[in-house]
C-alpha cells in the first residue's frame, strides 16, 4: 500500500501521516496517535519515534487534557518524533504567514511557539 513499508520486525508501519487542522493539542494528540497506533507496545513506539519512554508518556499526557486553523489537513513524513513535530510545527506558521497568526490558530501563546519555532530551526 502506498505510504506504507515493513519495518524491521515486519509489521507494516506508515511513512505519512495525514493531521487534520485543529488546535495545536489536537493536532500532535493526532500526530501522536497516528505514529503510534500500529507499535505493539510503548517502548516499540518509543523507540520508533526515537523518545525515551518517560518523553513519550509526557507526550500522551499532554495531549490527553481538553482539546480545543490554516489548513483543514496537513501530511507529516515519518520521522522521528522531534522531526515529526517540528515539520508539522514549521508548516503551519509558513501557512499562517505570521507568527501570531499562527499562536491565534493553534491557541499557543506567541511567545511560546516562538520559543518552539527557533528550536525546530535549530535543528
Amino acid at each position: 500500500m502506498a505510504g506504507e513499508h515493513l519495518g524491521p520486525d515486519g509489521a507494516t508501519q506508515r511513512f505519512i501521516y495525514d493531521v487534520e487542522q485543529g488546535t495545536w493539542r489536537q493536532m500532535v494528540a493526532e500526530l501522536l496517535h497516528e505514529a503510534t497506533f500500529d507499535a505493539d507496545t510503548l517502548g516499540e513506539a518509543s523507540s520508533r519515534l526515537g523518545l525515551s519512554v518517560s518523553e513519550l508518556e509526557t507526550w500522551m499526557r499532554w495531549v490527553r487534557g481538553p482539546l480545543d486553523g490554516i489548513q483543514p489537513a496537513y501530511l507529516v513524513p515519518m520521522g522521528s518524533w522531534s522531526e515529526m513535530r517540528d515539520g508539522l510545527l514549521l508548516s503551519i506558521v509558513t501557512d499562517a504567514g505570521s507568527m501570531r497568526k499562527a499562536a491565534r490558530s493553534v491557541n499557543v501563546p506567541r511567545s511560546t511557539l516562538g520559543h518552539w519555532v527557533r528550536r525546530a530551526r535549530r535543528r
